[in-house]
């Protein structure tokens, strides 16, 4: 998916300006074409800088290209796991704030769905993935200009190796 010619704010292969929720879709659109089994993402940022809003654009632009229903994608703050399938894709969103270091994870289940090819995405993530998931993509948001709601997203991890931010 090419970004609108809008998509000024580019400053290089690991930094995004996003200026608003068009372009935010647009990069969502772009990233979902590297959600494999078994990815794990990591969505890192203070409250409100639109981690949510971006896993959202993934999960939809995943659901239009099968024809599926793009349902409501909530923040996973309440239910602490969000699961969605997407063209056969098991999709876990995670909400990792609540969980303390010393916290179980197992109880949720995600080492065996990450076994069974789920991708993973975890926000609030802090430190590596728990269980000895190697992570596959990192993002760090923060308000590029607070005033007019831009977000600027730092990516870093594998996934990079395969994505084209120019096409």
């Amino acid at each position: 998916m090419a970004f609108p010619s809008a998509f000024s704010g580019l400053r290089d292969a690991r930094g995004i300006l996003l200026a608003n929720e068009d372009e935010t879709a647009a990069f969502g659109g772009h990233l979902a074409r590297l959600v494999r089994p078994g990815s794990v993402w990591s969505f890192r940022g203070p409250l409100g800088v639109g981690k949510t809003a971006l896993v959202r654009c993934i999960l939809r632009a995943l659901a239009d290209g099968d024809g599926e229903r793009a349902e409501a994608v909530p923040s996973p703050s309440f239910t602490l796991v969000q699961e969605y399938l997407r063209g056969g894709l098991r999709v876990l969103h995670v909400d990792m704030w609540r969980l303390g270091a010393g916290d179980s994870l197992e109880v949720l289940g995600l080492e065996e769905a990450h076994d069974d090819g789920a991708a993973i995405f975890a926000e609030w993530l802090r430190g590596d993935f728990p269980m000895g998931l190697d992570l596959t993509l990192t993002m760090s948001f923060s308000d590029a200009a607070p005033d007019d709601g831009a977000r600027r997203v730092r990516l870093d991890g594998r996934a990079l190796d395969t994505l084209d931010l120019n096409e």
